[in-house]
């Protein structure tokens, strides 16, 4: 099936503008990968272009601990400043594309889930909601009324994953509000 064993994840991000998808690096840290999948497209868009472009996300990301990358510490220093240097670039072109102030802006703008391999008795994907804290921090939590992650077996189809991706971004939120809550107050008016 896929080729996820050594894969680190990606981030999925959705605005009322746009829709990314950014590949991750693991090596002493985690930032976007210089060489992965990073793309984008207007709001909304298909299933089709979610679940093909989580997917490769997720195939072209790298989880690099333990290698011989991240014990040179110059190697590991230039792969950390091409990941920063591209997730920049990225959301320059973002922010230029769909007609935001800044790529501060644009990325303010928007929902954000984190799809990650993660190794535990068996390795899953972890699909998790993230909220935006008011310091513009990201965290995953949870709460006695709604899980906030969803554990998928490493081998689930790309339609799954991205099931569980659109459901956990329902559930994420920014300014304190969830893209749910967001969605019922446009069709009832009350926005």
């Amino acid at each position: 099936m896929k080729h996820f064993s050594e894969a680190e994840g990606c981030l999925f991000f959705e605005s009322e503008r746009f829709v990314a998808v950014l590949s991750l690096m693991t090596c002493g840290g985690s930032f976007v990968s210089p060489t992965g999948s990073c793309v984008h497209t207007p709001s909304p868009t298909s299933k089709q272009w979610i679940v093909e472009n989580i997917e490769r996300a997720i195939e072209t990301s790298q989880n690099l601990k333990g290698t011989e990358f991240q014990r040179d510490a110059s190697t590991r220093n230039a792969l950390k400043e091409q990941g920063f240097a591209r997730n920049d670039a990225l959301w320059h072109d973002i922010y230029k594309a769909y007609g935001y102030r800044n790529p501060a802006n644009a990325r303010a703008s928007a929902w954000m889930v984190s799809i990650r391999v993660e190794k535990r008795k068996s390795t899953v994907l972890r699909i998790s909601a993230l909220m935006k804290k008011r310091n513009g921090s990201w965290e995953a939590w949870e709460n006695q009324h709604t899980s906030r992650h969803i554990f998928l077996p490493l081998d689930s189809s790309g339609e799954k994953i991205a099931d569980a991706t659109l459901a956990m971004l329902a559930v994420s939120t920014l300014c304190g509000r969830t893209m749910s809550e967001v969605a019922a107050e446009k069709q009832t008016g009350n926005t």
